[in-house]
């Protein structure tokens, strides 16, 4: 959004994730994990203003309190780095949260995490904002359940020229529903009122919506394999009127898992 639609916006996507869990004791566990995140645009300029790499590091450690309640700390580091310009886009984040889970059934869980984000930016002021994840889930059946819940956070934007990041309030519902013993569907719903965080002596803050929808058709059809066919639909109202979007995407996932 924001970008000229006749222009090619395809890119090479790289993505690794690393985690590693263990215990301390009984009651009390850790886990480290590792994500990099590598964007290359295939189109010349397109690159020069998006091309990144985005690696985040954490750690967390949790405590039982009872045999339903756990209460978790949780530190992530965030560096995000242009590969030209990065004086004005280059940004680091540091996260301090803290949450707990709540299980009452084997088929009930709630969940939240609330605390601080700082962010050191480049060529921009700085901000520490709230950030906030929580989410309600029910399993009513074998690889069956509806969840629900709200995020805030502060993302990357496609427009880094007017503007730094974009504040997002998200509000989702899932559902997936165990059709037969192979196959599985699912549904989700978006809705996303949010911030254009503007760049000083460019452009104010605007207000912007963007609703997601998407269903997917998942079949297992031997030991390991997932094969996925997905619609996703996204339409965005936003201030800055070129960023106004009306967007379906189709798309086949296929998975090994071991």
């Amino acid at each position: 959004p924001g970008l000229p639609l006749n222009t090619d916006q395809s890119y090479d996507g790289n993505q690794l994730d690393v985690t590693f869990d263990n215990k301390f004791g009984e009651r009390t566990g850790y886990t480290l994990k590792a994500r990099s995140l590598i964007y290359a645009y295939k189109l010349a300029s397109l690159a020069r203003q998006l091309d990144r790499h985005d690696f985040l590091i954490g750690g967390s450690i949790n405590y039982d309190l009872t045999e339903i309640t756990q209460i978790s700390g949780e530190y992530r580091y965030q560096d995000i780095a242009y590969d030209s310009v990065g004086q004005t886009k280059d940004k680091q984040s540091h996260f301090f949260l803290a949450g707990f889970d709540y299980n009452p059934t084997e088929k009930y869980l709630f969940s939240v995490k609330a605390g601080l984000e700082q962010r050191n930016r480049s060529g921009a002021p700085d901000d520490e904002t709230p950030r906030v994840e929580a989410v309600v889930r029910y399993d009513y059946g074998e690889k069956s359940f509806v969840s629900g819940g709200y995020m805030l956070a502060i993302e990357e934007i496609s427009n880094v020229v007017l503007y730094t990041d974009i504040e997002v309030h998200r509000f989702f519902v899932n559902l997936q529903h165990s059709l037969t013993a192979k196959t599985t569907g699912s549904l989700f719903f978006n809705v996303e009122p949010s911030t254009l965080l503007g760049r000083p002596g460019l452009s104010p803050n605007r207000d912007e919506t963007t609703q997601r929808m998407g269903a997917a058709l998942t079949l297992q059809p031997a030991r390991g394999w997932t094969v996925s066919g997905t619609v996703d639909v996204d339409v965005t109202d936003s201030a800055d009127t070129f960023r106004d979007l009306d967007r379906t995407r189709f798309g086949i996932d296929l998975r090994y898992s071991f």
